[in-house]
């Protein structure tokens, strides 16, 4: 990695100005500094890594309703690359409102491990979990796998999770996992 200067940015259409107050490092990010997990397409070199943000908006481009977003409004934001800067430009729609009794970093770690979790366990094309079924979360201790206990939890579901140390185990407790397995010696 390597602190560069760009150019500022100007929201297109359709597009907010985000000055970025926290942004997550998942495994995404990690596996594409290490040159892996395209996403099914090839980065071109150089690139800003980073696919969650959370921040304040700047600016509205061209065609953004005031009901969508407006300057100074607090957003977490999921993106294809780029947050890890001082400010993105990203279309309106990938921005969702933060609720005031979350911090702006606390919020940058959502997208990316909230919405796999969400599509495992309840898109309908895929988990379509239901209340009262028994689900094993494997990895309880990575990101995904606390929130699918939290997720998981709250759609009514029986959580078994698995990790493979003790302190990971009682953390999946915290969020809600009802039974947890230490996979290293049970």
């Amino acid at each position: 990695l390597r602190l560069d200067e760009v150019t500022d940015l100007t929201p297109g259409p359709r597009q907010i100005l985000v000055r970025v107050a926290g942004a997550s490092v998942n495994r995404a990010d990690l596996s594409r500094r290490k040159g892996g997990y395209q996403g099914g397409a090839e980065l071109a070199l150089p690139f800003v890594p980073g696919t969650d943000v959370a921040g304040v908006i700047e600016a509205v481009g061209p065609n953004v309703r005031a009901d969508e977003a407006a300057v100074g409004g607090r957003v977490v934001a999921l993106l294809s690359d780029g947050g890890y800067a001082e400010y993105v430009a990203t279309h309106v729609a990938a921005a969702q409102p933060v609720p005031d009794n979350l911090s702006l970093v606390e919020a940058a770690g959502i997208p990316v491990v909230f919405l796999t979790a969400w599509f495992g366990l309840l898109h309908p094309g895929q988990g379509a979990l239901q209340p009262g079924q028994i689900v094993l979360v494997n990895s309880a201790g990575s990101g995904v796998g606390a929130a699918a206990i939290q997720i998981a939890k709250h759609a009514g579901a029986r959580v078994i999770a698995s990790a493979g140390s003790d302190w990971k185990l009682e953390r999946a407790r915290a969020l809600g996992a009802d039974e947890v397995i230490n996979y290293s010696t049970e």
